[in-house]
């Protein structure tokens, strides 16, 4: 009972990702519950935070196979699910048309700790690990997030940081970076750290 339980928390997991339904995806989680995808997400709400990031010209299939819980009492379990990641960032994903891929995006694999709750068993922590990637689908993530990321992210982080404007962050010509070397030194805070809240665009908003 409590393995398949366990299976559909991951199955979800990558329907409403895929589907971008952010709310129901943060549901999934324990109100402490951790995302590591590209960095730690911790929390419920910084999780539903950091997934409304994500640009809507993303579209992405997580395929997850090999899904194997073993559960250790009746309050932890633990989980492995393999993924293949199909992944598209552009002015295609916000139409119903068939976008044109040569190759899977990454493959790896989840490592989950679930917990039961109020609500039922959740993720008290999902983890991603890569053992392949096609580095030309990560650059062009790259690219896309540094065209198409939140106007008002931007223009707060900005505005509220360093002063700098969006208009001109943009103008620069390695804009990623740029962002990355700004919010390293802001105030003396981590890199993803800013006025004491988790950051989400650096890891989420790609994933």
């Amino acid at each position: 009972m409590i393995e398949r339980v366990c299976e559909k928390l991951s199955i979800a997991y990558a329907h409403h990702l895929d589907f971008q339904r952010y709310a129901e995806f943060a549901d999934l989680f324990a109100q402490d519950g951790i995302l590591d995808v590209n960095g730690e997400v911790a929390g419920r709400e910084a999780i539903a935070k950091a997934m409304h990031s994500r640009s809507p010209k993303i579209h992405s299939r997580h395929v997850l196979t090999n899904i194997l819980i073993d559960v250790i009492d009746h309050a932890k379990a633990r989980g492995i699910s393999y993924l293949s990641l199909y992944r598209h960032i552009g002015e295609e994903s916000l139409n119903d048309k068939v976008i044109a891929m040569s190759a899977t995006s990454a493959v790896g694999h989840y490592s989950d700790e679930f917990v039961p709750t109020n609500e039922g068993w959740r993720f008290a922590k999902r983890s991603l690990s890569l053992a392949f990637r096609d580095p030309t689908a990560f650059e062009r993530t790259s690219r896309g997030w540094r065209a198409t990321i939140d106007d008002h992210f931007a223009n707060r982080v900005y505005s509220g940081v360093s002063g700098v404007k969006l208009e001109a962050a943009r103008a620069h010509k390695n804009f990623y970076s740029f962002l990355l070397n700004r919010l390293k030194f802001a105030n003396g805070l981590p890199i993803n750290r800013i006025s004491g809240k988790t950051l989400p665009a650096l890891g989420a908003i790609a994933s």
